[in-house]
Order: C-alpha cells, then sequence, then structure tokens
C-alpha cells in the first residue's frame, strides 16, 4: 500500500471516530435543519401536490444546509484543539457563516460546470480544488472569493487523494444508504407515491449523516494542510516561495480556473 493510500484509509479511520464519538451532536445539528423542511414540504406535497412547490423547498433546504455544514466544521475544530464541542456555540457560528458559505460555493460551482463543458476534466479539477471552501469559509472567515483562493491553497500538492476520497465516499456514499434504507423501508412499508413524514425525515437524516462523514475526512485534510501552510509561512518567505517554486516544477500541469 502507497503511503498516500495509507493516509487516505488512516483519514477515513480516524473519520469514524470522529463521527462515532460525536454522533448524537451531529445529528442534532443535522435535524436542526433537516427537520422543520422535510415538515414543510411534506405538509406542502400533501396538501398542494405541487412538484415545483417542493422542488423550491429542496432548493432553500439545500442553502440552509449549511448551518449544519458549518457547525460541524466548528464542533471538529474545537475538538481537534482538545475542547469541549457545544451545540449552541456550534450552530451559532454555522447561523453566522450559512450565507457566505452558499454564495462562495454557488460562484465555484458555477467555474466547475464551465469546466465540465468545457472538456470534463477542468471540472473535475476546480471540483477537487474548491474542496476546502467550507473550511476557508467557515473556520478561517474567508468569502466569495478569498475562500476560493484559499481553497486551493490548501489543496495544492494533495490534488489525487482528495479525488480519491471522492470516489470512494461516492461509491460507499450509495452503497451504505442501499443497505440502511432497503431493510428501514421493508419494515415501514414502502410507499406507492411519497413516504411518510417520519421516512422523508429518517432519509433524509440518514443522508446528510454519510454526507457528513465525507465533510470530516476532507476537514482532516484541511488540517494538516492549515498546519503545513502555517509551518511554511513561519519558515519565512523566501523558503516558503522556494519550496513552493520546488513543488510546482515537480508536479504535472494541471489545467486553469475558467
Amino acid at each position: 500500500m502507497t503511503e498516500k493510500r495509507l493516509a487516505m484509509k488512516n483519514k477515513f479511520r480516524e473519520a469514524l471516530v470522529l463521527f462515532g464519538s460525536n454522533i448524537i451532536l451531529f445529528i442534532a445539528f443535522i435535524l436542526t435543519v433537516t427537520l422543520p423542511f422535510s415538515v414543510l414540504e411534506y405538509s406542502i406535497e400533501k396538501a398542494y401536490g405541487i412538484p415545483e412547490f417542493t422542488g423550491f423547498i429542496a432548493f432553500i433546504h439545500a442553502i440552509f444546509s449549511g448551518i449544519s455544514i458549518g457547525a460541524i466544521l466548528f464542533a471538529l475544530s474545537r475538538i481537534k484543539k482538545g475542547r469541549k464541542a457545544r451545540y449552541l456555540d456550534s450552530i451559532a457560528v454555522g447561523l453566522r457563516r450559512f450565507w457566505a458559505l452558499f454564495l462562495a460555493q454557488f460562484f465555484a460551482g458555477i467555474n466547475v460546470i464551465l469546466g465540465l463543458l468545457a472538456l470534463v476534466v477542468p471540472g473535475i479539477y476546480l471540483f477537487v480544488r474548491y474542496a476546502m471552501i467550507p473550511q476557508a469559509v467557515v473556520l478561517e472567515g474567508g468569502g466569495t472569493l478569498s475562500g476560493r483562493y484559499r481553497s486551493r491553497d490548501l489543496t495544492k500538492g494533495i490534488e489525487w487523494q482528495i479525488f480519491g476520497v471522492y470516489v470512494f465516499s461516492f461509491i460507499g456514499y450509495w452503497l451504505l444508504l442501499i443497505l440502511i434504507l432497503t431493510p428501514f423501508m421493508i419494515v415501514t412499508g414502502i410507499p406507492e407515491e411519497s413516504g411518510t413524514l417520519f421516512q422523508e425525515v429518517f432519509a433524509g437524516c440518514v443522508t446528510s449523516l454519510l454526507i457528513s462523514i465525507v465533510h470530516i475526512v476532507i476537514f482532516l485534510y484541511y488540517w494538516e494542510a492549515r498546519e503545513r501552510l502555517h509551518v511554511g509561512e513561519r519558515a519565512g518567505p523566501a523558503v516558503y516561495a522556494l519550496s513552493s517554486a520546488v513543488r510546482s516544477m515537480t508536479q504535472s500541469p494541471v489545467p486553469t480556473e475558467a
């Protein structure tokens, strides 16, 4: 096993430990957003049956999901510093930063889409380089543009590892989703059209929890990259610039941002 594959395996192992030891807190973060939107979406669908309304609610839900993402990231930063992660403190950070996070990811998403439309590969590359926008915005106070620049700095040199995380997570996500939701739907009853409110909330919570594991893994890479950059900056501009130049020469050419 190569060093990078071993590092990724260790990151997933640590992420699962962090996830398991703080699962109640993470569920609380996710339900804070998922529960009200699931109730609203379910109520509108049952009352009016208009797909456009439920689609709009789902879009708003996606925007506000930044609250739970921000809360999880802040809680993780507290845990890594050896401090206690509290629900109210973490949710407060998520509330303060969710709009900035949405804007940063929205404009980054436009670049990714343009890259995919161009030659596909540039879009995938930009998607990987923007992987740490949530950390840059929530934990470092980055903005729409600075968050993207900071993410590119943080992911420099570990692009393939981040890409591997996403590929592995994509496969694992669907396998786990099928393994968890299939028995649940059999026990609770498979609906002909839409599920019950309990089924909708449970499915939404499970989906968000599985995605949160990916956020934890990327956070661990961020924490490591943050320390690496901090050490480089303390070593002095000249040394840092020299090491960056050497690293750039040893890497293969990559497409530029649109």
